[in-house]
Parts: structure tokens; sequence; C-alpha cells
């Protein structure tokens, strides 16, 4: 009998980005998008988010690429080929975003993995939580990386107190079929 990769694993991968990494992306952060409420289209709470495009800082996507790619074919088996730009999202109290998955039309049609990475001490901020589908809340750890399947359906709860700091990125492949 045969054991095929499982697609709804979700890695957590300690101790990623260190403080000087995790440093360099927030003073790369350059300009920032309010985050207004964007709509659902199935009518969930939208995103409401602070958003930066800082591009990759030197070292930082070199560091998530040796941590992540040698687990990516042995977990799931998925092909990637690139990365898509990162994003540095903010979420301040009353901030959050609704159920969702990461592909869609367009570039987000060939997102594989979602790659999320908390850069605030978990201390700094209440609410929050990164939750899948059937309650499951996984551990807060700054530094740490969460790798998920791009169709997996997930959120961020709304924040309650604090600031939630996150880069998020995506490894980019030929469409699954």
């Amino acid at each position: 009998m045969s054991t095929a990769p499982q697609p709804t694993v979700i890695l957590t991968l300690r101790r990623v980005l260190d403080q000087a990494a995790r440093a360099s992306l927030r003073a790369a952060a350059g300009e920032w998008h309010e985050g207004g409420i964007v709509a659902e289209a199935d009518g969930g709470a939208g995103r409401r988010v602070d958003t930066a495009y800082p591009g990759w800082p030197p070292g930082v996507r070199e560091r998530l690429e040796a941590v992540l790619l040698p687990r990516v074919a042995g977990t799931w088996g998925f092909a990637v080929d690139a990365w898509e730009a990162p994003q540095l999202l903010r979420y301040g109290p009353g901030d959050g975003y609704g159920w969702h998955i990461d592909l869609g039309p367009g570039p987000a049609a060939r997102r594989k993995l979602s790659v999320t990475v908390l850069l605030s001490d978990p201390d700094d901020f209440a609410g929050g939580d990164l939750e899948f589908d059937g309650g499951v809340a996984l551990p807060r750890e700054r530094g740490a990386a969460l790798v998920f399947p791009s169709f997996l359906r997930h959120r961020v709860a709304p924040v309650l107190a604090g600031e939630r700091w996150a880069l998020v990125a995506w490894l980019t492949g030929p469409p699954l079929v």
C-alpha cells in the first residue's frame, strides 16, 4: 500500500526568520495601503488589514527557500517554480480577514502553497488567530512559518487589541488540475 502526500497537511516551521530578518521586513515596508472592508462574494466578513509590498529584503527569500523547499516535494508533491511577491500585513484592533482561499483568476491561479510568517510577538496582540475550517487554530510563534495548500479555506480572526504583523507569500507553479 502506497502513501500519497496529504494535501491538507499544514506545516509549522519554527524559527524560520530571526530578529534581523523580521526587522529588515518592517524597515522595507515602504508605503502602506490602508485596509478597508472588502465584501466577500459569499457574504463573509471581508478583509480589513493594512498592506505593504516590501519586495524581498536581502536574505529573506533565501532563508525561506532553504527551510521550505526541501519539505515541499516530500509533503505535497507539488511542482513549484517561483515565488509571488510578498505582502506585509499589519492588523490593528478590529482588523481581520474573513474566510477565503488564496486561489483566484489570473496570477493567483498559479498559487500552490501559502506561506505566513508571524512577525509580531504573540504577547503584543490579542485575537488575530490564523484559523482553518474545522476549528483548527495554529500555534502563534514569532518567526515561525505556517505553510499550507492555497486551496485550504482559512481566515485571520479579528484582532482584539495590539497589532499583528505577518509576512505572506505564495509558492507558485503550474495550475493544479
